[in-house]
């Protein structure tokens, strides 16, 4: 007697996504109800569109634990960590890139081109995707260990830290740029430019909502 249908396995991975989906979902809903003024010229202000995300992280939380239950375990490739590194480093590099007056429309930039660089997933240019990974590895010093800054109280850690995310930024963009990927780095950075340059007129410009502002977007 086979019993294996009745033993079949969740999908532990999908699971465990789907909560952390549901809970951010929670997070953004809790942070929309304690705005106030978030009404803007147009009738979308900052609450409603935290409201909107929050829906959709929680329809995709949904949609995950159903998976994981109804799919049951799956086999999957392994994790390409130069993507990881490329992926998770642009993140980073815009979060300091922001808290470092940099602007919203280069900050965006280097997170499109650097994203795209990463989903192409190419493992030849080995010395490109060291820089990236050791820009990753300084960027998660640079936003990791303030949050233990009460527990570390150490005279100069946030001077040190700020150049360790420079001398990152310059590793991500050193990577980004090597040769030979000279012109695809510059045209996915283009590409970045452009729509970064529309996302932030549209919001300031249409829905008078105000973005981090740096030497380029104070000429707008």
């Amino acid at each position: 007697m086979n019993t294996d249908a009745g033993r079949r396995s969740v999908d532990t991975a999908t699971l465990v996504i789907g909560v952390l989906l549901i809970a951010g979902a929670e997070t953004l809903r809790r942070d929309a109800a304690a705005m106030s003024g978030g009404i803007a010229t147009y009738g979308i202000g900052p609450t409603a569109m935290t409201y909107v995300v929050a829906a959709g992280l929680g329809i995709l939380g949904l949609g995950h634990l159903l998976a994981g239950v109804r799919s049951g375990a799956q086999e999957r490739e392994g994790i390409d960590l130069s993507a990881v590194a490329w992926i998770g480093g642009a993140v980073a590099a815009l979060i300091f890139g922001l808290d470092r007056a940099i602007g919203f429309i280069p900050g965006v930039t280097l997170l499109f081109a650097a994203t795209a660089r990463g989903f192409r997933n190419d493992r030849s240019l080995a010395m490109s995707n060291r820089l990236a990974a050791l820009a990753a590895l300084g960027f998660l010093l640079v936003l990791g260990i303030p949050l233990l800054g009460v527990a570390l109280p150490i005279a100069g850690l946030k001077p040190a830290l700020v150049v360790v995310g420079w001398i990152s930024l310059a590793l991500l963009l050193a990577g980004l740029f090597w040769p030979p990927r000279t012109q695809t780095g510059l045209k996915d950075a283009a590409i970045g430019f452009v729509l970064s340059l529309i996302v932030y007129l549209a919001f300031t410009k249409l829905l008078t909502l105000s973005l981090p502002q740096g030497p380029l977007e104070r000429l707008l």
